[in-house]
């Protein structure tokens, strides 16, 4: 697995133009499975930390969703069935 990575990390650095950095991260822990940077002081690691952590809450904000309804108006099948359209295109947009 070590190979594999520091060969993609390779691979990266020299076949992508304009390139800065690389960080593989595991996404339940946040821990930086390989990484480097050309950028002297920029910490590729504790990026993609940060962004692990954004896409873990937009994860957790997705599989959450309230709704509040009259039940006096509200028909429930419709509901679910729009809800689910709408949080498809929500997830696709994401």
């Amino acid at each position: 697995m070590e190979l594999i990575l520091k060969d993609l990390v390779s691979n990266i650095k020299e076949s992508i133009p304009g390139y800065i950095g690389v960080s593989v991260t595991d996404m339940s822990s946040g821990e930086s499975l390989v990484s480097d940077s050309v950028l002297e002081g920029f910490d590729t690691e504790l990026a993609s930390a940060f962004n692990v952590e954004i896409i873990n809450a937009i994860r957790k904000t997705m599989n959450f969703t309230y709704l509040a309804l009259n039940k006096d108006k509200a028909n429930i099948g419709i509901t679910k069935k729009l809800l689910a359209k709408y949080m498809e295109s929500l997830n696709n947009e994401l």
